[in-house]
Formats: structure tokens, C-alpha cells, sequence
């Protein structure tokens, strides 16, 4: 349990098998196995940011593979921690768009302002990336876009890569925002697609706040 609003938007998914057995599977591997992350931060992402709060969704993959980074949020780290690099460039895009210079990675003070950082898999074990990939997270993480996009107050869904470009065709609602990028890791930074900008090139944080004044939602501070 969550322990906030997501619970009743998820009490029909909590019921079925299929999700109980993900949940049983992911217990079993957390006997077995070295995984990450911890087990009361699993579910962070959602405890952070509850449902009628989400103005923005970045969709992560996984959690990071050491025991140091991952701490149930996509893309974020420790506050001690040195910032990896597809944060790295995430930051680089902020500086370049607002001028903000972060310098800690730790990107919990978004989570607070309405800003869903989602893993669409949430566990790994450690040392092994996507090692958790076919264990069915998906199951939930599909079930939440589908929930988000159901919503009549407009969100912007962040989708970077191409597993997240994936779920684009979960959000057909026509008042959200969907920006499709490149991954920004340094293999992706500057890869464009047919159907998709480089995370280089655009311009996502100003067109995320823009989109949230022009709807009159308050826009994201993305200082740290």
C-alpha cells in the first residue's frame, strides 16, 4: 500500500492475480538476491507525488544497479552522491534553458511540486542493469500512465528514450503534452529519430512550465 490517493486508484489493479503475483515474485527476489532498492523505497515515486498532484511525469527505466544511487526515484541520487551522467545532462539542458546550475542530484524537492520521476521497472538487482525487466512491472507502471491519462487536468508526460516512447500510445487524452526526446545518457544525447527530437536540440523544460502557465498550473521551480 501507498498510502495516499494512488491507493484507491489502484485498489482494482491490487486485486487481481496478476498483480499479487508480481508482488509474491518481487518478495522472492528480494530473499534471493541482492536487489535494489531498498524495500521501503520501492514504491517512492508514488508516495512522493500522489495522484491529483502529478502535473509533470518523467519516465524513467531502472533504478540505478549500486546500493549508493538507487533510491526509488528515476534519475535521482543521494544528496552526497556524484550526479551521473544522463543527470548530467539533464542538468546541462536546465542550465542552458534557465540558467539554473544544480549541484546535487538529488531531485526529491521536485518530487514535492507535482513532478512523477518513474521508473517503468521498479527493482534490479544489484550490479545487473534490466536485470528485473521481464519480472512484469510493467503490469503496474502501465496501469498508472493509463490512469494519469484519464485525468481531465492536463500533465505533461517527459519521455526520453525509446522504452519510454513506448508508452505513448497508452496517453491518447488530447489535453496532455507528450515531449519525445532522445535519452539524455551521453550515448543518446544527440541521436534524433523519425518521430523524435534530440534531448540536445529541445527545449523541455520552458515548454513543460509553458504548457502548465498556458493551462493556469503552477509551474515547476526546477532549482535545487
Amino acid at each position: 500500500m501507498i498510502g495516499n490517493k494512488w491507493d484507491i486508484i489502484l485498489k482494482d489493479l491490487y486485486k487481481t492475480h496478476e498483480y499479487n503475483l508480481l508482488i509474491a515474485k518481487v518478495k522472492k527476489l528480494y530473499q534471493q538476491q541482492h536487489v535494489l532498492p531498498d524495500k521501503n523505497k520501492v514504491f517512492k515515486a508514488l508516495e512522493n507525488t500522489d495522484y491529483n498532484d502529478v502535473k509533470v511525469v518523467i519516465l524513467g527505466q531502472d533504478p540505478y544497479p549500486n546500493k549508493e544511487d538507487a533510491m526509488g526515484l528515476a534519475f535521482s541520487v543521494n544528496t552526497d552522491r556524484r550526479i551521473p551522467g544522463s543527470l548530467k545532462n539533464i542538468f546541462k539542458k536546465l542550465s542552458e534553458e534557465y540558467n539554473i546550475n544544480n549541484k546535487t542530484g538529488n531531485l526529491e524537492p521536485w518530487t514535492k511540486q507535482g513532478v512523477l520521476l518513474l521508473n517503468t521497472i521498479l527493482t534490479v538487482k544489484e550490479g545487473l542493469p534490466l536485470s528485473h525487466k521481464n519480472i512484469g512491472w510493467q503490469l503496474l507502471t502501465d496501469y498508472i500512465i493509463i490512469k494519469l491519462n484519464e485525468r481531465q487536468k492536463p500533465i505533461v508526460f517527459l519521455l526520453f528514450g525509446t522504452n519510454a516512447h513506448e508508452k505513448q500510445k497508452l496517453i491518447t487524452a488530447t489535453q496532455h503534452l507528450c515531449i519525445k526526446t532522445s535519452h539524455p545518457s551521453n550515448l543518446g544525447y544527440t541521436k534524433e529519430g523519425k518521430d523524435f527530437i534530440s534531448f540536445q536540440k529541445a527545449e523541455i523544460f520552458k515548454k513543460t512550465n509553458n504548457f502548465l502557465i498556458k493551462n493556469n498550473i503552477k509551474p515547476i521551480n526546477w532549482n535545487l
